[in-house]
């Protein structure tokens, strides 16, 4: 077991920037950019960006009408996958609208006003706000408490949460497998190939951290009474990603309106 953090490694950060081409991933971003339905002017925040897949969706699925989109990620590297990503979709006079900030989500939302953003999307990232107890030096679920008390501070009233979150024990098998099968052309299968293997590395190294505390992959029975809790009392889920993963969408309670925080 290693305390070091693999998702701040710059190598670990490039070898899931192709997994957009693989079927399981292609269903999960259907799937949460479906729910995050974004509209024309609006500010998005992406967090745990990657290599900006769910960003760029959100350009696409609104005809490139949304306002911007910050995209966080606590790896350096998916800065240079934003800048591609930017000038892939015609942003390149527009840098305003496509930004990359480099935030490590253990420690909030920092830097980012209240009531700031109309919309929050985030892909398999929330589960991994870690944090420690400073006496047992035993990992807690307060960063990952947390982490939803901030979305909800930084979203206006009415704003919209869509994020997906592994299951319990997740069978990352069943991804790769459905990524690979049945046999299709593959461009530079050579790399798919190194690039899922790295994937499956860092995938077994997510579930035992997961089984210590230090991750959180939780049923939705435990789940919902969570980001209850966090403020956003109505909790709309499905299963996607190989039903390895829930799809969740959290809408922050218009002012003047009863929320359970």
């Amino acid at each position: 077991m290693t305390t070091d953090n693999l998702w701040h490694k710059d190598d670990s950060a490039r070898a899931f920037w192709d997994q957009h081409h693989a079927r399981p991933y292609q269903e999960l971003l259907d799937d949460t950019l479906a729910q995050a339905n974004p509209k024309a002017g609006e500010h998005w925040l992406d967090i745990g960006c990657g290599g900006g897949q769910l960003s760029a969706g959100l350009f696409r699925n609104s005809q490139r009408t949304v306002a911007s989109v910050v995209a966080v990620d606590c790896a350096a590297a998916n800065s240079e996958a934003i800048g591609h990503l930017r000038d892939k979709l015609g942003l390149a006079d527009q840098p305003e609208r496509l930004t990359f900030k480099q935030v490590d989500l253990s420690l909030g939302l920092p830097g980012f006003a209240d009531n700031s953003f109309d919309g929050v999307i985030a892909g398999l990232s929330l589960s991994y706000a870690e944090a420690k107890d400073p006496v047992t030096g035993k990992y807690t679920d307060t960063a990952f408490r947390a982490i939803f008390r901030e979305i909800r501070r930084v979203l206006k009233p009415g704003g919209r949460l869509a994020f997906s979150i592994n299951v319990p024990e997740p069978d990352f098998w069943k991804i790769f497998w459905k990524s690979v099968w049945p046999p299709k052309r593959w461009r530079k299968p050579l790399k798919l190939l190194s690039n899922i293997f790295e994937m499956q590395r860092v995938g077994k190294w997510l579930k035992a951290e997961a089984r210590t505390g230090r991750f959180h992959y939780l049923p939705i029975e435990k789940l919902q009474p969570l980001l209850i809790e966090a403020g956003f009392p109505n909790v709309q889920w499905r299963l996607s990603y190989a039903d390895q993963a829930y799809v969740i969408t959290l809408v922050k309670p218009a002012e003047g309106a009863v929320s359970a925080a």
